[in-house]
């Protein structure tokens, strides 16, 4: 070595590499995908702060998607992933998606019926504060409260449960897993729900809190909450890391740790009770813009008012929407939620906003999902002699076709090729169409039809999907450029 040239020294502080394990995750790309597609055209719609959106398989816990968008100009979506608001304890209170626990509660103490009355009616002044309904409900019933979401009906219904005995609603939350940490796989900025203990509450803490302000806590606790009463009352630790491998070999089994209640949240009939409010939110309450899908979901609303600098903020709101589906069976429970979607007053609350998300998400699960498919009962449709016999298809078509089935090859004397069948015998024989007149498109798919009808230089105006079955033209009329032909397809 020349006295020019450096040799590093050991010195004793060096560490020998080791190898690193590898983590089989929870996700799944597919439902990853649908959650972010479906959360960044709400954003784009709505213009909101930032939104976030989760996944969670109902009988394992396992989140299957996660997803969370922050409002950034710099970006060529105008939004980036910046902070993980599914698991950190978010700044703005639930709202009224916390009404569920508080209902759960007092159902649980006091075993209160559906049919019970109480009367809203707008506004409701205790303690020299004023609470209101986006509507005056009238006299509504226990679950009329949860289905149209009221405010008033939650407050004075508490009044009646729990006014004498408030530590008991905290112990039930505390039972409920949504005033401690969850201790997920990935830890959040803020972990512990911002929720005083019974010892520092004022006269209206217990009664603000049930409608889902003054109880700070993370969507990842409100889930889990919601994925217990999808999953027959017993709740599971969420979980996004199953193991950790070497090679082929697993070397740590997460599932193993997760924490799972060997015991309900609540009584069946308490469960019982709850799924059919969820259940009636979509039916007849605040989520009936859900209502209709071939799987059913249940699941509740939420609209709350921003908290910005310690002062509640009138007319922004942070919305959200939590439930599951399918509701005979669930599978998935799902959650969205958005902070201060633009628009006019209540266009921007969670029926509006939130909703859609969580049914765009859930239409695209189920229909790539064949076991959550119904299976049709009934005789199977003859569909060799219901079906189509005679097709006019182009040779290149027909080529590929017959190639895939190893059928004869067809020497054509024209453009066209009539496919047509009787029973069991599949026959096709060349056509061609006369010069300067309108072809017989009948019976072509709209790309054939198209091909055939503009090529001779009419204009052609389509309705419908599938074949075409009628033309507004006869074929053989003499044709000329631009003339306007519909065709009518099914």
């Amino acid at each position: 070595m020349d006295k020019n040239t450096w040799r590093p020294m050991e010195n004793g502080t060096e560490l020998i590499p080791t190898p690193g394990y590898d983590l089989q995750t929870t996700i799944d790309v597919d439902i990853q995908d649908i959650v972010e597609l479906a959360l960044m055209k709400a954003l784009a719609t709505y213009k909101g702060n930032y939104a976030t959106a989760i996944v969670m398989e109902t009988a394992t816990g396992e989140i299957k998607a996660i997803s969370n968008l922050t409002k950034e100009a710099s970006s060529p979506t105008g939004y980036s992933e910046f902070a993980n608001y599914a698991i950190d304890v978010s700044e703005n209170d639930p709202g009224s998606v916390f009404k569920l626990p508080s209902m759960m509660a007092m159902l649980e103490e006091s075993n209160m019926p559906l049919t019970d009355m109480v009367t809203t009616g707008g506004k409701y002044t205790v303690f020299n504060k004023t609470m209101t309904d986006s509507h005056d409900y009238g006299t509504i019933s226990v679950q009329g409260v949860i289905e149209h979401s009221s405010n008033i009906g939650t407050i004075k219904l508490m009044q009646r449960v729990f006014s004498s005995k408030q530590g008991k609603f905290y112990d039930y939350l505390k039972k409920f897993h949504l005033i401690e940490p969850l201790n997920f796989q990935i830890t959040p900025r803020y972990k512990t729900p911002k929720f005083p203990v019974p010892a520092k509450w004022d006269a209206l803490q217990y009664m603000w809190s049930s409608v889902g302000y003054s109880s700070n806590t993370s969507p990842m606790h409100m889930i889990s909450f919601y994925n217990a009463i999808a999953n027959n009352g017993y709740w599971i630790q969420p979980i996004i890391v199953k193991n950790a491998t070497v090679g082929n070999k697993v070397v740590k089994d997460y599932t193993e740790t997760q924490k799972k209640d060997k015991e309900p949240l609540c009584s069946a009939e308490t469960l019982k009770k709850i799924k059919t409010m969820l259940e009636g939110v979509v039916l007849r309450g605040t989520g009936n813009n859900l209502n209709g899908t071939p799987y059913g979901i249940a699941g509740k609303t939420g609209t709350a008012q921003r908290l910005v600098n310690g002062h509640y903020v009138k007319g922004t709101y942070y919305v959200s929407f939590i439930g599951y589906f399918p509701v005979a069976k669930p599978k998935y429970t799902v959650l969205v939620a958005m902070d201060k979607p633009e628009g006019g007053s209540e266009g921007t609350y969670a029926r509006q906003v939130t909703a859609p998300v969580f049914l765009d998400i859930s239409n695209h699960i189920y229909s790539r999902d064949m076991k959550l498919q119904r299976t049709l009962s009934g005789t199977l449709p003859d569909s060799l002699n219901n079906a189509q016999l005679s097709h006019t298809i182009h040779p290149l078509d027909q080529k590929i076709l017959f190639s895939n089935f190893n059928l004869p090859k067809v020497e054509e004397d024209g453009r066209w090729v009539l496919f047509s069948q009787d029973k069991k015998l599949v026959q096709n024989s060349p056509i061609s169409f006369p010069a300067k007149t309108v072809p017989n498109v009948v019976g072509m798919n709209l790309r054939d039809a198209l091909f055939a009808l503009e090529n001779r230089g009419l204009k052609v105006r389509a309705n419908g999907m599938g074949a075409v079955i009628s033309q507004s033209i006869a074929p053989g009329t003499p044709s000329r450029k631009n003339l306007l032909l519909n065709i009518q397809l099914k």
